[in-house]
């Protein structure tokens, strides 16, 4: 069971302050990648339990998302068997099912990738201040604020923990997170198509249309330092033909780093204030 891999690209991506031609469309690749399942007899449905404060269920239960198939995918929240890991503890899953689709940590927190995470909510952000709360597509699929906290992560520096995850820029909050690389199409690189957030290589994120006036979905693009050579540059990248345009600028309404760009091909994206 791949719980954790699929990342909501949910991007809404923002329009560019210098030509809406240029702008990435509001839905552009966003794919929720799930449905939620209907209650069959599980001691609380959606509406009766908190999964981040653990509350509406039982003795010996625990609010959590049941994952009841996987192909195609269908999960829940509800009431399942507490588990004995705490956070940060090593962890396992069941198998997809009503009575199986859940792990074994304890109220609160989730397995992810092997380790129990903790439970959060979006709005507000309920992590430590050095996490963010991310959406995964396969995980609570039925509610619109509940994800699991993770590294708040520099997507130029590419600092996660684990060296096996890549940091990924997040267009619909403003943030970075660390995940699995999750490739669907060609090598996650330069113009290949993505789907979801973490739908790129390590180093590029899912943050550019396709076509700059006739968008049909989004692509990898490389993440770049606008601002010097201390940090990734293009050449690094897809190549010294290309160019670093800042996202800051780029987007109207972004408030990242200083410096925190990606890779464009100016004789594509001709109206791009860096391509004048």
């Amino acid at each position: 069971m791949k719980r954790g891999v699929y990342l909501f690209l949910a991007m809404l991506l923002l329009s560019t302050s210098c030509s809406d031609s240029s702008a990435p469309d509001s839905d552009a690749g966003t794919d929720a990648g799930t449905d939620a399942g209907t209650d069959a007899g599980i001691d609380a449905g959606p509406d009766d339990c908190d999964p981040v404060a653990n509350t509406g269920c039982g003795t010996g239960e625990k609010c959590s998302s049941l994952l009841i198939s996987s192909d195609p995918s269908l999960s829940k929240t509800t009431c399942v068997p507490d588990g004995t890991v705490r956070q940060g503890g090593a962890c396992t899953e069941g198998a997809p099912g009503e009575a199986t689709g859940f792990d074994d940590c304890t109220g609160g927190n989730d397995c992810l990738a092997g380790s129990c995470v903790e439970i959060c909510s979006t709005n507000p952000d309920s992590c430590p201040t050095d996490e963010q709360c991310t959406l995964f597509s396969d995980l609570f699929a039925d509610r619109t604020d509940v994800g699991l906290c993770q590294f708040n992560c520099d997507p130029l520096l590419q600092n996660c923990p684990d060296a096996g995850d890549a940091c990924y820029w997040i267009p619909a909050g403003l943030t970075s997170t660390c995940a699995t690389p999750f490739i669907e199409q060609g090598l996650g690189q330069q113009g290949d198509t993505c789907t979801y957030v973490n739908g790129c290589a390590k180093g590029y994120a899912c943050a550019l249309n396709n076509d700059p006036v006739n968008s049909t979905g989004a692509t990898c693009a490389y993440l770049c330092d606008s601002t010097g050579p201390n940090r990734p540059s293009c050449a690094e990248g897809p190549g010294a033909s290309f160019t670093c345009a800042d996202l800051n600028a780029l987007y109207g309404d972004t408030n990242e780093p200083p410096g925190l760009g990606i890779c464009l091909d100016c004789t594509v994206w001709t109206t791009v204030a860096e391509c004048q």
